[in-house]
């Protein structure tokens, strides 16, 4: 029985790279191992066996198992989820409610806060009450280290 074992990022690759070196693509695929790393670091490995070293089911009589030319095989793995198109709902608008301004003690209470969250960064900062919107405050902070504050492309 001659069968090969290699590997790749996904299973894909992996009978990509088998297909290549045997020059075919008439083989039985057999995933031995699938792992999902930290960071995509995937790994399968695969055991690609091929078609003349398996046995063919028609000269053995057996109808019921003469399938598919490509079969693959999973090792105790649960099988994969079909993906399904999800009904999605519709979001209900809430109907905005004014709300009374906030009290100076909160607004002040809130600056603090976030001033001494900078202070701790290592930053100084000044958090002033812009507007409020719906039931949000939206406050205004001003530091000459706005540019680290902010991070890159926005996203602290």
């Amino acid at each position: 029985m001659t069968s090969m074992e290699f590997e790749g990022r996904t299973e894909r690759e992996a009978v990509a790279k088998a297909a290549a070196e045997l020059g075919s693509e008439s083989f039985d695929v057999e995933v031995l191992e699938k792992s999902g790393g930290l960071f995509g670091r995937n790994k399968v490995r695969i055991r690609v066996r091929t078609l003349s070293a398996i046995p063919d089911p028609m000269a053995s009589g057996d109808s019921s198992s003469a399938g598919s030319v490509k079969s693959k095989k999973q090792n105790n793995r649960p099988a994969q989820k079909e993906n399904r198109p999800v009904e999605r709902k519709k979001r209900v608008e809430e109907p905005e409610v004014d709300i009374d301004p906030p009290e100076e003690k909160v607004l002040k209470a809130v600056s603090s806060f976030v001033e001494g969250m900078i202070e701790r960064m290592g930053y100084e900062a000044e958090a002033v009450y812009n507007k409020s919107d719906g039931s949000k405050l939206i406050f205004e902070i001003s530091s000459e280290s706005s540019n680290i504050l902010i991070g890159k492309k926005g996203k602290n």
